[in-house]
């Protein structure tokens, strides 16, 4: 009796494995941005972490031969990326948009690391409106984690399809 239910037991897991092994894995789309106001410099640190395959996927809607890690075309990727982050990722303050500059980019194994600066030299800032739609293009169930630091306020943020903007009190 007792061998019968192992062989159950070894027949139901089979059977489980099986199951699980034909079934497709559901991909989960994430990206982060470490966003830093740093006052005493005036400037606005940002740091997009973005999975090397799915940017590529997002820039190929420019350029359809343009490959990541490592680069078909090192200013061309360059480029197309700032393009595509300057459309997805917009910082607003008091409804002006904040341009940033690309400072650079590197890959560490499935992950591209962008980053950019905004320079706020006479700004005086009370809040930020950041908006951040990095993939949604491809994806409509993209999530993106905002991580947001001052010298006084820190907090993390998530934001997907229904809700692309967060409102950042910065005082």
């Amino acid at each position: 009796m007792l061998e019968l239910g192992y062989r159950n037991l070894f027949f139901l897991l089979g059977i489980l494995f099986l199951f699980n092994s034909s079934t497709p894995l559901h991909k989960f789309y994430v990206s982060t941005t470490s966003i830093t106001l740093l006052e005493s410099q005036n400037s606005i640190h940002i740091t997009t972490k973005i999975f090397i395959d799915d940017m590529q996927n997002a820039l190929r809607q420019f350029h359809s031969s343009v490959k990541l890690d490592p680069d078909s075309d090192l200013q061309l990727v360059d480029s197309l990326s700032l393009h595509y982050l300057n459309q997805h990722l917009i910082i607003k303050q008091n409804q002006n948009i904040l341009p940033f500059d690309f400072v650079g980019k590197e890959y560490d194994f499935d992950l591209g690391t962008y980053h950019l600066e905004i320079l706020t030299h006479s700004l005086t800032i009370d809040t930020l409106m950041i908006t951040n739609t990095v993939l949604f293009d491809l994806f409509e169930d993209q999530k993106n984690i905002i991580h947001f630091k001052s010298s006084n306020y820190r907090k993390s943020y998530l934001l997907h399809f229904g809700k692309s903007s967060v409102l950042i009190p910065i005082k």
